[in-house]
């Protein structure tokens, strides 16, 4: 009876929110991975280890999923999810549009790791587990991986084609800016009553 607020089975519709959420970090997230040396070398110049410490600070950032998670059981996953896509859109615009310079460029590849995969993916990971009752939080992490990770084999591909057609500035904005508000808008329409809570610990 703990859990008759969570709808039976794996998939339900929160579970679809998290699982489109998760495809828009796919798109966004592994597309930005796939060419931005790429776009440090060829249109701002960097030498191939500005380049390098550039890319490398994404996964330094990345350490943030551990407090992250520690958010997630305290406050509103929903808002925490709106809010870390909103500065991941804004900072994905900084970075192919405004900034040029090498420090500034590495300030902006660690807030993309800490917010991307720090926060973004940790919550809505945690999250997806919480929307289903607890014999099927494998399943439901099984949607989570294979939602992120399918669209990210073509991300790449996708952010070439893209830039081929309208320059860097134009293809961050349409693939790492424009595809995360459909998570946003998604997650406004997230069933809050239907999430199981953490326990506290005895």
């Amino acid at each position: 009876n703990a859990y008759d607020h969570i709808p039976p089975g794996v998939f339900n519709r929160n579970v679809v929110i998290c699982a489109l959420s998760a495809i828009t970090l796919g798109v966004a997230g592994y597309g930005f991975l796939g060419l931005y040396p790429t776009f440090l070398r060829t249109e701002l110049g960097f030498t191939v280890p500005q380049a390098g410490f550039a890319a490398s600070l994404f996964g330094l950032g990345a350490l943030f999923g551990i407090p992250a998670g520690y958010i997630a059981d305290r406050f509103s996953q929903r808002w925490i999810a709106i809010i870390a896509t909103l500065i991941m859109l804004v900072n994905s615009y900084l970075m192919f549009n405004v900034a040029k310079s090498a420090p500034a460029q590495d300030v902006l590849a660690f807030f993309f790791g800490a917010v991307g995969s720090g926060v973004v993916f940790v919550n809505t990971y945690s999250l997806i587990q919480r929307c289903v009752r607890p014999q099927y939080i494998g399943r439901a992490s099984g949607v989570m991986v294979t939602c992120l990770y399918l669209p990210a084999s073509l991300a790449g591909y996708l952010f070439a084609v893209l830039r081929n057609h309208f320059g860097w500035g134009n293809a961050a904005l349409l693939q790492l800016c424009l595809v995360p508000i459909i998570a946003i808008v998604a997650m406004m329409f997230l069933n809050a009553q239907a999430i199981r809570r953490p326990q506290p610990a005895p």
